[in-house]
């Protein structure tokens, strides 16, 4: 069963997390930052309580969101690519890219260390 609460909680992490990426001036800067800081870790938190909760396989589930964030990362790539030989016609920087997006040292520290080698805006997946 959803817990209404809850989605309230991701919600405001939600908003929290917007705000880490504001640079509000001055002391309210700082203190922005210190309290937003807590979005990531409870948004994770209460999304892994309803993995749990729904009594559901949670290793199943995983899987699962993984092959659809995977999916969804090399269908952005190549669109990325199409748009920039469209637009740049640049081919050592796609070849560039290519390269370091299968290269598995590379692969891996996007995977564990969300560190991105080429087209830095697919951070987020």
């Amino acid at each position: 069963m959803r817990n209404e609460k809850l989605d309230w909680v991701k919600s405001g992490c939600a908003i929290l997390i917007i705000f880490i990426h504001i640079n509000f001036p001055g002391k309210l800067g700082y203190i922005m930052d210190s309290l937003a800081g807590i979005g990531v870790p409870l948004f994770f938190i209460v999304s892994g309580y309803y993995c749990v909760v729904n009594g559901e396989n949670c290793l199943a589930k995983i899987r699962k969101k993984i092959h659809r964030m995977c999916i969804l990362l090399l269908s952005l790539t190549v669109i990325y690519i199409i748009f920039y030989m469209l637009f740049f016609n640049d081919w050592d920087k796609i070849i560039e890219y290519l390269r370091n997006f299968i290269y598995p040292r590379n692969i891996l520290y996007t995977i564990f260390f969300n560190m991105v080698y080429a087209a830095g805006h697919l951070w987020f997946i």
